[in-house]
This record gives C-alpha cells, sequence and structure tokens, in this order.
C-alpha cells in the first residue's frame, strides 16, 4: 500500500472526522498501517478504491474514525509532571479539599486508555504521598469511550517495557510478576479507580473534580475549532481552585476561567470566582 496515498487520505478524512491531521505527528505510522489493514480486509484494490467506498458507504467513516483512535500510554509518563503532582500540586488540592469538609480528593482522569494514568495517580497518592492525606481519601474516575482498552485497564496487566519510567521501589511494591513478562497491579492500588465508558465530547459526569488530567487526548487528536466548547465543557466539572493537566507539549485554548500554575508542565488552575 502506498505510504504516501495512505497520509494524503489522513490528511483529508481528519477534518470531517474532527480531528486535527497535525496531531497524529507522533503515531501517524500506527493509523496508516491500520487504514491499510481495513483495506485489505475489504478487498479493496488500492486507497482510491477505499476513497470511493467511503463516498458510497457512509457508514465507513465510522470505522475509519475508530481506526484514528490512538491509546498509547504508560505509567508515569513526563516524570517531571507526576513530580510537580506529588511535590505541589496534590499537597495543595488534599488542604483545600480538607478545608470544604470533603471526605475525598475526587480527581476525573478524561480518556484514560488502559488505566495506566489514573492507576499512576493512585500510586503517587499511596506511595509517594502516604495515603489517606489527614482522613482525606483519594477517588479517581477514569474514562475512556473504548470498551477494550477500558477491559484491559479492568484486567490491570501490563507489559514490563510501560512501568520503565516508574520508579523502581514502586514497581516493586504495587506489582506482582503473572510469566510471560506482565505484571499485575495489586488490588490495594486499584481500589480508588473506577473505570466507566464515556465519549468526553458527548456526555459529561454530575461529579465536581478538584484535578482533571487530560492529557493527548483532546488538545492532540481534536479539531482545533471544537476545542475551546470542550474546553468549557471539562472547566464546568472542575472545581474553583482545582487543577487541569494537559500534556506539556500541548496548546490549551484561552479561557478566562484558567490561569497558569505550571505551564511549562501542562498544569493550569480554575481561577476563584
Amino acid at each position: 500500500m502506498d505510504h504516501a496515498e495512505l497520509t494524503l487520505l489522513l490528511q483529508e478524512c481528519a477534518p470531517r472526522l474532527g480531528l486535527r491531521y497535525h496531531g497524529f505527528s507522533n503515531v501517524r505510522g500506527q493509523v496508516l498501517k491500520r487504514i491499510a489493514r481495513r483495506i485489505h480486509a475489504l478487498q479493496l484494490q488500492d486507497v482510491a478504491a477505499y476513497r470511493a467506498r467511503l463516498h458510497s458507504d457512509p457508514a465507513e467513516w465510522a470505522a475509519l474514525e475508530e481506526l484514528c483512535v490512538v491509546t498509547l500510554s504508560r505509567f508515569y509518563r513526563d516524570a517531571a509532571v507526576w513530580r510537580a503532582l506529588e511535590h505541589e500540586v496534590l499537597p495543595q488540592l488534599a488542604a483545600a479539599a480538607r478545608a470544604a469538609g470533603e471526605r475525598h480528593l475526587c480527581c476525573w482522569s478524561v480518556g484514560c486508555a488502559s488505566g495506566e494514568e489514573p492507576y499512576t495517580l493512585a500510586l503517587v497518592w499511596e506511595l509517594g504521598l502516604g495515603g489517606c492525606q489527614q482522613g482525606l481519601g483519594l477517588s479517581v474516575l477514569a474514562t475512556d469511550r473504548h470498551a477494550p482498552v477500558l477491559e484491559r485497564a479492568a484486567r490491570a496487566r501490563y507489559p514490563a517495557g510501560t512501568l520503565r519510567e516508574l520508579p523502581q521501589p514502586w514497581r516493586e511494591r504495587a506489582f506482582e510478576s503473572q510469566g510471560g513478562g506482565e505484571l499485575l497491579l495489586r488490588e490495594p492500588f486499584r481500589r480508588a479507580v473506577e473505570l466507566r465508558q464515556a465519549d468526553v465530547s458527548r456526555w459529561l459526569p454530575a461529579e465536581t473534580f478538584g484535578l482533571i488530567l487530560c492529557r493527548n487526548v483532546l488538545f492532540t487528536y481534536v479539531d482545533e475549532q471544537r476545542q475551546p466548547a470542550l474546553l468549557a465543557q471539562l472547566l464546568s466539572r472542575l472545581a474553583e481552585g482545582g487543577a487541569l493537566l494537559s500534556a506539556p507539549r500541548e496548546r490549551v485554548p484561552a479561557s478566562e476561567q484558567l490561569e497558569p500554575w505550571l505551564p511549562a508542565l501542562g498544569i493550569w488552575r480554575k481561577r476563584p470566582r
């Protein structure tokens, strides 16, 4: 399958799917391979034939959208971000939650994929901060639109390579070997995380959160024209003074509700009214 033609197809189709073509710069090869496999599965001759299929069969656009979903993740991704959460952000958010009389610091991991991000947050809380913070617990809602990745998150079994950035003492305490190169996250480190299938572009939780993690999802792959409205939806569920975590290299749309906290790390704070 011609790589240049596949690339052009993705570039043409991304806007109709509400996606940013440039957001795929680091994972484009993976997505193009999926599209090539789809073309072969449909027994079509080439990219031109698949383009014709898209024109004649509107349902194929939904299939193409699924092929463009990127679920790559790993534990403790962007280590400097997690260190900042451990040493500055989470202690301040915990103090605010206690002052408000909350029993838990409520967090939301948007686009949680196979669970590496919300489970890392639980590990930071338990092993970095020592668990319950003066009577305050942690509660993490982890959502993703795709059932297969949530099923993997529920199993909590991971190849060793996805843990390579996690501090070694944490790996030894939190995981047990399952053979075949897989490691199982021990149950006590999963208790704080609730997995839920949901598409943030069509649904919002009822809860309000002190921390929302939205990294390498909306501000990477979603078309820029849709991003301000989606950001406003997220902020409607973020408590005043709460933190929004994007990826360090993402550009978050301007909002009067947000002020920089640690912007070089993609950490923002919702302004008090």
